[in-house]
Order: C-alpha cells, then structure tokens, then sequence
C-alpha cells in the first residue's frame, strides 16, 4: 500500500519533470530560444524600413602611389547604382574618404584619380559575402571634391566603374530631393549603436544648406558614425536620395551631412556619356596598317 501511495505521488511529478525537459529545460543556458532568436530578428526589423538588396553597399579599399587603406582597414563605405545606355554599374562613395585621416601625402585633386590609382577593390558591407569585388577605375568628375572644398558644383561624390559582370546589386536613384521634415535611411553597417546587421537607420531630414548640401538629425541617438562616410541615404521607397558625407553629435543629438542625388547626378551622368563615347570610337577607329 504504501508503494502504492508513493507511486501515485511521484507520477505527477514526473509527468510534470518529463515535460519541462520536452518543452526545452535541458537546454543549455548560453543557446539562444527560439522566442529569443525571434525577437532579435524582429529588432532588426525596423518598421517603415525600406528593402536593401544583398551586396548593394560595400566597403571600399583604395591602393595609390599617394597612400592606401589596406583589408580590414575601414575608412568608410560605398554602394551600387547603374546608369546609362547600355547600363553601367557603378560604386559611388564620398570623396572625402581620400586622404582625409592624414596618412596619405596629401589630398589628391578630381583629375588626377586614375594617375595615382594602382587598385580598388569592395568588400560586402554586412558581411554576407567574403568575396572581394574588384572595380575598374575612377570615373572622373573634375566638378567634385572634399566635402571641406564648397566651391565644387557636383559637391563631395566619388565614382569607380565596375566590370560589366559584377556581381554587385545596383539600388535605385531619385532625383528628387528630400523636403524638410521628410523621412530618409541611412544604409550602413555600424561599428556601434545598433546590432552589425541592422542595414537601415532613421533620420529626418532638418535643412538643406546654400551649397545644396542635406542636413539631418538621426532617431537613434547612440548611433556611431565610424566607417559610414559614403554610405546611401534612402527614402522610404529604397531610392538612393544622397550620400552620407559626415556626423557629429552635439548635446546628445546625432546630426548628419549629406549630398543630394539631385545635385551631382547630372554631372555623373555627362561624365559617363563621354567615357562610354571614348569607348566607342576607339573599339570603331580603323585599325592603322602595318608597314
């Protein structure tokens, strides 16, 4: 009887025991849940947010006969358009990536880019890809320069041509500017103030300055800006609106500076036409007869 009784005291019990270790109690403490995994992955998914295709921002890696930033060493980012008939892709950064933390020889002018250039290479920005891209050259806009040089119609843009097979996804440009009070994203991958693999950050835009460049203040007050000059800003649709030149806080506010599509596009775009035009006629010139 009394074995009986203890039976049918321990039953519950284990019934109870036996389901807890069903339901998960043997886990080890340091792997992530399910629900915790979840709720991670719903973090990074910023409501309002707009699409980032893979491989469309990208680390850029410069090598010149007046200084380099090697692999692994992060001066700032890059991203992926396509314009032109036939289409060309393109990687557009800021120039004032070149030479400006005061390792190089001194700050090269537009012009001479490809007479200094040995290689550039980009890295995928998030990571989800270990190869390593190579671009061609520099396409020149010798109407752009530093962000600190304002008297540059196109504003601070730098341009690299890409082979016509790259792999790289081209986002979308809009050349419409941004209001004042109009939402934008800043596309990047940040060293701190968010998870590594949160693509898009909220801002608003809060001016536009005399030289045409946009001024905004982020939501995210923590955000660090190391690594994000030359990343797109995006409006909500996931169109390219500007580059992203610089950041700044000041009284717990995260300010940015960046410089409109609308205002160097037309420059980018005469400047592609000329290289494509050079290409042609010199692929159509009549071969000169050997002697």
């Amino acid at each position: 009887m009394h074995r009986e009784l203890l039976n049918s005291k321990l039953t519950p019990f284990m019934i109870l025991c036996g389901g807890l270790v069903l339901g998960g109690c043997s886990q080890p403490a340091d792997t992530p849940s399910a629900s915790a995994q979840a709720a991670a992955a719903a973090m990074q998914a910023i409501e309002g947010a707009p699409p980032v295709p893979e491989l469309a921002v990208v680390r850029p890696f410069f090598q010149t006969s007046l200084g380099s930033n090697n692999a692994g060493e992060t001066i700032g980012s890059a991203f992926v358009v396509s314009l032109g008939e036939p289409s060309r892709k393109l990687a557009l950064s800021a120039f004032t990536l070149l030479g400006n933390d005061g390792k190089w020889q001194r700050i090269p002018t537009a012009d001479e880019l490809n007479d200094i250039l040995e290689s550039i290479t980009l890295g995928d920005a998030f990571g989800s890809s270990d190869g390593v891209f190579p671009a061609e050259k520099f396409l020149l806009l010798p109407e752009s320069g530093p962000i600190a040089d304002v008297d540059h119609p196109a504003g601070d843009v730098l341009a690299m041509l890409l082979p016509p097979k790259s792999r790289l996804s081209p986002l979308p440009l809009s050349q419409d500017t941004p209001g004042v009070g109009e939402r934008i994203w800043l596309c990047a991958a940040l060293f701190a103030g968010a998870p590594p693999s949160q693509k898009q950050h909220a801002a608003k835009v809060t001016a536009i300055e005399s030289s045409g460049d946009l001024q905004y203040v982020f939501e995210n007050a923590q955000i660090s800006f190391e690594g994000t000059a030359g990343a797109p800003l995006l409006n909500d649709e996931g169109e390219v609106v500007a580059i992203h030149l610089k950041g700044s806080a000041a009284n717990g506010v995260m300010t940015g500076v960046g410089n409109p599509v609308s205002r160097f596009l037309p420059h980018l775009t005469v400047a592609l036409d000329s290289t494509s035009k050079e290409a042609s006629d010199f692929t159509q010139s009549p071969a000169i007869p050997s002697e």
